[in-house]
């Protein structure tokens, strides 16, 4: 039904030849748009043309009806859209324009979105009634308790799971009061996500994506780790996902959605908003998924991360685990990857010994993230087991602050070794973000670039970088 109380609208996508049998038996009931066959041959659907005419009528009609929609009109020259029609323009502008696959992921209070380009088709999953505020009743009531409270690292009945989902219904402007109602908003958001990136999956089983733009309430995570983890979390990518690694971009300012509503008045200025502005806001992290029979705690790889300035840094990967290795932002690398016999990386053979070409690698808040959890992610039931393991995780991608309720004893200034030239070195990670900074040593957030970085490092991070298309591994 539509905002303004009128008839809904009836949409026959099926066997145009029964079409007017259909019109005939509604009547005067509902009005009925026909619209091409969705599934003219087995196993060969064809969605677009009803898409596009429900994306006319809910801009003609529902977006039309809002409160102050009319007050809009009068303040611009262009037509009244929806943010998922914006964010979809560009989408598929930022898949032209840089050869990429692109997959977009928002969410916010009441809908979660997925929308997706890749090799020239454009899809998308809109769920208009998920998501963490207003919409997380419809979370649990399509995924279920158990799946919500996976993602927790402390215990929480399904009583008290409902009444704090009732209470962002309620209060949907009420921001989390401490690090558990956070982490519940983040568990919600796993589950929301991955119902609609299913869905969009169902659509487009063999599709791959290289370049992930999130934005909405991932984009306001306070720390990146979070919005890193809760990213893979939710869709668990595999190799069949992309061709090797795939770029992380977190949308803070929500520019994907302004490039495109500006697209319709100035393209250019859309163009250089997205390229300049939106490409530099914020690049999360590089990830890299192993592929193979991944057995927890077996050894899978080495990998040498080689900044053009800088330590050279070694890691041994096992399986089960997610290990980040920082560059930050202005920074270039090459990586190198060395996996065991039985694991391969993208589309080589197992074993096979994977360089990326000199300096292919840049800079960003995480780095580059190797994801060796197999797949899908079994999180034990036992309460002290899931803890464990999911503040595992956390600590490898920075995801909580250093003090928190979980490790209530501030931890000692640990050094993470890493390997230089063959000699163990240990090298100090900043925190993303420290409890206190002191004025006669400040501490610097990971991905950011600190004052004494020299005028080149500088300006290669505020200067926009196209995203080079991940096929930059070859053998060497």
């Amino acid at each position: 039904a539509t905002h303004t109380g009128k008839q809904p609208l009836v949409v026959f996508a099926g066997n145009s030849e029964a079409a007017e049998s259909v019109r005939e038996e509604i009547g005067a009931a509902a009005p009925v748009e026909v619209s091409d066959n969705v599934l003219p041959q087995p196993q060969y659907p064809r969605i677009e043309p009803t898409r596009a005419l429900l994306r006319r009528y809910y801009r003609e009609h529902n977006v039309a009806a809002l409160p102050g929609a009319d007050r809009l009109k009068t303040l611009r020259c262009s037509r009244l859209g929806s943010v998922v029609e914006d964010q979809g323009l560009m989408v598929r502008f930022l898949s032209q324009r840089f050869g990429r696959n692109v997959l977009s992921i928002s969410i916010d209070s009441l809908s979660t979105a997925c929308l997706l380009m890749s090799e020239g088709h454009y899809s998308e999953a809109i769920f208009g009634r998920l998501g963490l505020r207003l919409g997380a009743l419809d979370v649990l009531k399509t995924r279920g308790a158990a799946a919500i409270r996976r993602w927790l690292p402390f215990d929480l009945d399904e009583q008290t799971l409902n009444n704090r989902l009732m209470n962002r219904v309620l209060r949907p402007r009420q921001l989390p009061t401490d690090l558990d109602d956070l982490l519940l908003d983040y568990a919600i958001l796993r589950e929301a996500v991955n119902v609609a990136y299913l869905a969009l999956r169902d659509e487009r089983p063999q599709a791959q994506y290289d370049l992930v733009f999130a934005g909405g309430a991932l984009a306001d995570a306070p720390r990146p780790g979070l919005a890193a983890l809760a990213l893979l979390d939710a869709l668990q990518p595999t190799s069949r996902d992309s061709a090797l690694a795939i770029d992380l971009y977190l949308d803070q300012l929500s520019l994907l959605a302004a490039s495109g509503a500006l697209a319709h008045l100035d393209t250019d200025a859309a163009a250089c908003m997205l390229e300049f502005d939106a490409l530099n806001n914020l690049p999360l992290a590089t990830v890299i998924v192993p592929r193979g029979e991944l057995t927890p705690g077996k050894k899978i790889a080495d990998v040498e991360l080689k900044p053009v300035k800088g330590q050279t840094i070694t890691r041994t990967v096992n399986a089960g685990e997610i290990v980040r290795l920082p560059l930050a932002r202005g920074k270039r690398a090459t990586l190198r990857i060395q996996p065991v016999g039985g694991i391969a990386i993208g589309p080589n053979k197992p074993g096979t010994e994977v360089l990326s070409d000199e300096a292919a690698i840049s800079g960003s808040a995480l780095g580059v993230i190797i994801d060796a959890r197999p797949r899908p992610l079994a999180l034990p039931e036992d309460l002290t087991q899931r803890r464990e393991t999911l503040l595992r995780w956390f600590q490898s991608l920075d995801a909580l602050p250093p003090i928190n309720s979980f490790a209530p004893t501030p931890p000692a200034e640990s050094a993470a070794p890493m390997a230089t030239n063959g000699s163990q070195t240990e090298v100090k990670l900043p925190a993303l973000e420290p409890m206190t900074a002191h004025a006669e040593e400040p501490a610097v957030p990971v991905g950011a670039l600190s004052s004494g970085e020299d005028v080149a490092a500088l300006r290669e991070g505020l200067v926009v970088q196209p995203p080079q298309k991940r096929g930059f591994f070859r053998r060497k």
